[in-house]
């Protein structure tokens, strides 16, 4: 144990006995269980690249609270006087647990929190370390829909602005914060061990010093990872590969399951045509190019959250509903998978939307393999509809689409709002090839299950009447003016 870190622990035997002088706060009179916290992995095996010598540790660790919601109130009186820290009743303001100022890497967080712990196929410590722990870490995640449906929180503990007098950190009940996503000690945003290629154990754990402050029971102290480190190679794309998980129960719902919502709490998702046709070829291949906007009529938001199953690379996809702030119920609507193609790298609800060209019967020509999607307000379509956002960024309730090792997201798209999407890549665009000249429709459909409850499913589907014409290696399209729309 490091000098600083003797000290830290012996400060922290007295803390309790500083709690009356926490700059004023209340102490609590009667705190029978303070809220602790545990660990758990989304993963228990992980594959991790490794930059030159350097492995940033994104391994899907999780911090979670036991007993409530965990907040830390971190001061100073002025700005002569050191900045001081209190675990905190979120109901009462009442101080629960008192913690010496030495806990604190500034207001960047709580120092040596995490202890990493890398040994190899021998047991030989491989890389050891420790890193400041954030409650408000950006890597916050939802267990299930038992925890509010917005964080309370900011998203940094830290910040470079000179003149800070007063933060709050925390973790919302039945929600987590990735336990190593904000330690600024590298160049990657993580932090990081230097081992070589190779296959590790891998331990995380909370310190013992914070186990005694924060009442943290050994089991829920340490998780375990069997971690395989591969050499980064220049370009190189890797695929989510199935890995054992832990179970996590990210499924269980705390809101009912509901068939027939209010009216007011529905959405009314609306296809309009395509647009921005254009032609080109590629690798032998004439293709079909083209935009795509999907949008919301309101009166209410479409929200659908995924909780990943146990053992699976797989979330199931719930729409959620609401009254105001109120969630009122859900619905299973399908599922959501990672995507690994380059430009994604994150969860796509997958019956979302569906694009296909048709001939001039209607008949199925081609389908474009775009069919999942990380829904988003990209494009504000009618902001005068029912309920309109016109700052859906500003409300702090936005799209999650999620990384890897991601145990939950959110995917939104508020009334007055719609999600474009440019089809002009191989297998999205459509494979004209072997397509004959002549007329065709271009079909863009909403809902392709039918599973999204909506307050009408009437404008699900629009089409776009086209001509493909020219030759091959330089076909050309002419698109049909909708609604005197000629673009």
């Amino acid at each position: 144990m490091t000098r600083r870190r003797r000290r830290l622990a012996h400060l922290i035997a007295l803390a309790v006995m500083l709690a009356t002088a926490a700059g004023g706060l209340p102490t609590a009179t009667a705190q029978t269980a303070p809220v602790s916290l545990r660990l758990f992995a989304s993963d228990d095996s992980v594959r991790l690249l490794r930059y030159g010598r350097r492995v940033p540790l994104d391994v899907g660790v999780y911090a979670t609270p036991v007993g409530g919601d965990f907040q830390l109130r971190v001061w100073r009186d002025d700005y002569d006087s050191p900045i001081e820290v209190a675990q905190v009743d979120r109901a009462t303001d009442e101080i629960t647990r008192a913690l010496p100022p030495e806990s604190l890497d500034g207001w960047n967080g709580l120092i040596d929190f995490m202890e990493v712990t890398f040994r190899d196929a021998q047991g030989t410590v491989a890389a050891s370390d420790s890193f400041t722990f954030c409650p408000n870490g950006w890597d916050r995640q939802r267990i299930n829909d038992h925890g509010v449906p917005a964080s309370a929180y900011p998203f940094s503990c830290g910040s470079y602005f000179p003149f800070v007098k007063g933060m709050v950190w925390g973790i919302d009940d039945h929600w987590a914060t990735g336990a190593l996503s904000s330690s600024f000690d590298s160049d990657f945003g993580s932090p990081v061990v230097r081992v070589p290629a190779g296959t590790y154990t891998a331990t995380f754990g909370i310190s013992p010093t914070y186990q005694e402050l924060f009442g943290v029971t050994p089991s829920d102290a340490t998780v375990e990872i069997q971690i395989t480190v591969v050499q980064a190679e220049r370009r190189r794309f890797h695929h989510l590969q199935q890995r054992e998980t832990t179970s996590h129960d990210t499924s269980a719902g705390g809101v009912p399951d509901i068939t027939s919502p209010p009216a007011a709490t529905l959405p009314d998702l609306v296809a309009l045509p395509a647009w921005s046709l254009s032609t080109f070829h590629r690798r032998e291949k004439d293709l079909l190019g083209f935009a795509s906007t999907l949008w919301n009529a309101g009166p209410a938001p479409f929200v659908v959250e995924g909780f990943r199953r146990s053992g699976e690379d797989v979330m199931d996809a719930y729409q959620y509903f609401y009254d105001g702030d109120e969630v009122v119920g859900r619905a299973p609507i399908g599922t959501m998978e990672y995507d690994v193609r380059r430009g994604h790298n994150h969860w796509h609800f997958e019956q979302f939307a569906s694009f296909s060209l048709l001939d001039h019967t209607k008949a199925n020509v081609v389908k474009s393999t775009k069919q999942s999607f990380c829904i988003v307000p990209t494009d504000a379509v009618d902001l005068t509809v029912e309920g309109a956002d016109w700052d859906p960024w500003a409300v702090g309730f936005g799209t999650v689409c999620g990384g890897e090792r991601a145990i939950w997201v959110r995917e939104m798209l508020e009334p007055g709002w719609g999600d474009t999407y440019y089809q002009q890549m191989a297998g999205q665009s459509f494979n004209i090839t072997n397509v004959p000249n002549g007329w065709y429709y271009v079909e863009v459909r909403v809902n392709t299950n039918s599973a999204i409850l909506q307050t009408t499913t009437e404008n699900d589907v629009e089409h776009r009447l086209i001509y493909l014409g020219g030759k091959p290696g330089a076909r050309r399209v002419i698109t049909a003016p909708w609604h005197g729309i000629t673009i």
